[in-house]
């Protein structure tokens, strides 16, 4: 019955990610994940690892041959990957609390807005939950039979290593799901479990420190003053709010469409009567759960990932809903499993049915957010620059604007299968300067106010410019004449 309730879930969560693949816009991530994929193999790993990101996903994309053009094809290993997680930790959950609270741990699982979002991206993440879910398993395993049984012990070495070498964030939750079970004397007096304990985590450990020395801190050290890193989304009252809130609603556009329907003030009470409501099942989920040590790995990721992840945000931009997706969904977890001891009374049978239906519509909701759209002036700078470009060309951009992002989002695709793109990168007058004097083919996208007062007076008259609105296009090359949007 633990098997059946399990590939159940994992089914309809893989409907509901699988009905909506194609309504949401290609966004800048995906662009490089399918950009990544149309390089070849060696080409790949330089990229991600280049980037900072791990190649893992990639290559296994790759491997299963999907088309780099097919995006919703990417998409869908995503949603698979993603339901696989939702049916494996609803397996854990039927084996060591019951089957009721597998059935709502895998329906708030499936359901929740946030999870849904980024099981239906081209991106690691899917993989990333599905490995740790994996570890969870393991070691509730693990702890549970004292380690007598073998098969729990590559589970956990499977999941940590699969989720340290997937993403940073992997790695951080793989760390908690090993050391937690430490800080619990009860486990450490059990010397037998200990020791078994410490010897599965060998490789899993080799693995953390290869993804740290290869990605991890290279990436850090480079991108240490970055935009993203400093100003995308700094620490405050406001980011705090929008973090918390995506774990009921999902991402700004489905808020915004809510409140188009039933209104700002109704959207939000509706919004906080979902957290407390889920907040509050959540601690009735611990408290059933306190004395059992086999879920420490879960309370170290629904709580001290959250708090780890918050102090890292002082310094940094990691107060985006996507960061905590480990915290999201052993949240997820321990509230499915408190709504199962309510529903064993009429009364917590209505709350958990309000509940669960209220999660629905916040679900389709964010399903049919079509994503932030496609910048029309963008798709005209790509129309120009592409045709111009080579691996040599330089796009530039004033530093801390987003139209390098929009810009890096048309071209990246339009470059499936050519042999190097244009790079696109920040660059203030000075920068700009020394690339010209290096001989590179150079782009320059600047504010009309900009280029008049900064970029103009310390740069040679580009060969062509281009008035696009708000913004001038200025180029440096060895085309022919100015051809497009002239101004």
């Amino acid at each position: 019955m633990c098997l059946l309730v399990s590939l159940g879930g994992a089914l309809f969560a893989f409907a509901l990610r699988l009905a909506t693949l194609w309504t949401r816009d290609v966004w800048i991530d995906e662009a490089l994940t399918q950009y990544a994929l149309s390089l070849d193999w060696k080409g790949l790993i330089a990229d991600r690892v280049s980037a900072g990101h791990s190649p893992v996903y990639f290559l296994l994309l790759k491997a299963l041959g999907l088309d780099p053009a097919n995006l919703v094809g990417l998409r869908a290993a995503s949603a698979v990957l993603d339901s696989m997680a939702c049916g494996v930790l609803g397996f854990a959950v039927a084996r060591h609390v019951g089957l009721r609270a597998a059935v709502f741990t895998q329906s708030l699982y499936a359901l929740q807005p946030v999870l849904l979002i980024w099981a239906q991206n081209a991106r690691p993440y899917a993989l990333m939950m599905l490995m740790l879910a994996i570890a969870l398993l393991g070691a509730m395993e693990v702890i549970v039979s004292r380690g007598q049984r073998r098969w729990p012990g590559w589970l956990v070495a499977t999941g940590l290593v699969g989720a340290s070498i997937t993403l940073t964030g992997g790695l951080i939750a793989a760390t908690l799901i090993a050391v937690s079970p430490l800080a619990s004397a009860r486990f450490r007096s059990d010397t037998p479990l200990c020791r078994h304990w410490l010897r599965l985590l060998r490789v899993p450990v080799a693995a953390a420190v290869a993804m740290l020395v290869i990605v991890t801190l290279p990436h850090v050290v480079t991108a240490s003053d970055t935009y993203w890193t400093l100003r995308a989304v700094p620490f405050g009252t406001g980011s705090l709010v929008d973090l918390v809130q995506s774990y009921a609603i999902g991402d700004r556009l489905a808020w915004r469409d809510m409140t188009r329907v039933i209104g700002v003030a109704s959207t939000q009470l509706t919004i906080l009567g979902v957290l407390v409501v889920m907040a509050a099942a959540a601690l009735k989920g611990v408290i059933y759960l306190r004395w059992r040590p086999a879920f420490i790995p879960l309370f170290a990721l629904a709580f001290a990932f959250p708090l780890l992840f918050l102090g890292m945000s002082l310094y940094t931009s990691l107060l985006v809903p996507r960061y905590f997706l480990p915290a999201m969904g052993a949240t997820t977890a321990l509230a499915g499993i408190g709504l199962a001891e309510w529903s064993r009374t009429p009364a917590g049978v209505v709350v958990a049915a309000v509940l669960m239906l209220v999660v629905a519509i916040f679900a389709v909701n964010q399903s049919l957010a079509p994503g932030m759209g496609r910048n029309a002036v963008s798709r005209q700078m790509a129309d120009i620059i592409l045709p111009l470009s080579d691996d040599r060309t330089q796009v530039l951009t004033m530093r801390g604007d987003y139209v390098g992002v929009d810009l890096r989002t048309e071209i990246l695709p339009a470059s499936l299968g050519r042999r190097g793109h244009p790079t696109v990168r920040d660059a203030d007058p000075t920068q700009t300067a020394r690339l010209l004097q290096e001989g590179a083919p150079v782009f320059l996208i600047a504010t009309r106010d900009a280029w008049d007062n900064a970029y103009a007076p310390v740069l040679p008259p580009p060969g062509c410019q281009w008035q696009l609105n708000a913004w001038v296009l200025a180029y440096w090359g060895k085309a022919g004449p100015c051809t497009g949007f002239s101004g």
